[in-house]
């Protein structure tokens, strides 16, 4: 185990530099109210090694189901009924077409993740994940694994819990990722998911006058 300590500057900038630093060869972030499924390693490898060569080259992303500790119970739907499926799809076009908006186990191999990092700017405290996430699957296709990937404890002072305060307290990052998705994905999200897009449009408006941010500079 090799232990980075740097002074808290972040979620996103402590991702940045534990992709880095990684020299494994897949990547998986853990928050500290987070727990890794019993099987998950021997699930991966088996899962990995079933698919050929070919789709190995162009897949770059594993997904996997999280499990709600205290609900007891999978946050959103199974993700495949089978051991393991690779969809026929890039894989933000599935990201967006099934909704999969909810808190997912995402496993990436580590070369392609270093070629994605968050912009570093130390007035920004938070930057939402799904920032390099959508960027990554619109460069990957998926290997949907069916099992449990993390078994999450929610923390009443963690983000996911105070969704509504970090709106208004770290509105200069969420302004940040609204906008880059907005200008990044426009094309596939108007395709797989206008609603989204629209939301989001209103969502850069609404971080724009709680973080008084120009929208047009």
């Amino acid at each position: 185990i090799s232990y980075v300590f740097q002074e808290n500057s972040g979620k996103h900038i402590a991702t940045n530099r534990a992709i880095q630093l990684a020299d494994g060869y897949f990547f998986l972030v853990l928050d500290s109210d987070d727990e890794l499924a019993e099987n998950l390693t021997h699930t991966l490898k088996y899962s990995w090694s079933c698919i050929n060569s070919t789709d190995k080259s162009s897949t770059h992303i594993l997904l996997a189901n999280c499990y709600d500790y205290d609900k007891r119970s999978l946050i959103g739907r199974q993700l495949t009924s089978k051991e393991y499926f690779l969809p026929n799809q890039n894989g933000l076009s599935f990201v967006l077409s099934n909704n999969l908006d909810y808190d997912i186990c995402g496993i990436v191999k580590v070369e392609f993740a270093q070629q994605f990092l968050f912009p570093e700017d130390p007035k920004v405290q938070f930057i939402p994940e799904a920032y390099i996430w959508n960027d990554m699957y619109n460069k990957s296709k998926l290997l949907l694994i069916g099992t449990v990937g993390k078994i999450v404890h929610y923390q009443n002072d963690g983000f996911t819990k105070n969704i509504i305060n970090s709106y208004i307290k770290h509105a200069d990052g969420r302004f940040i990722y609204f906008s880059h998705n907005i200008n990044s994905h426009q094309k596939t999200m108007l395709k797989y998911a206008p609603k989204r897009f629209l939301k989001d449009i209103v969502q850069l408006g609404r971080m724009s006058m709680n973080g008084n941010i120009p929208i047009i500079s």
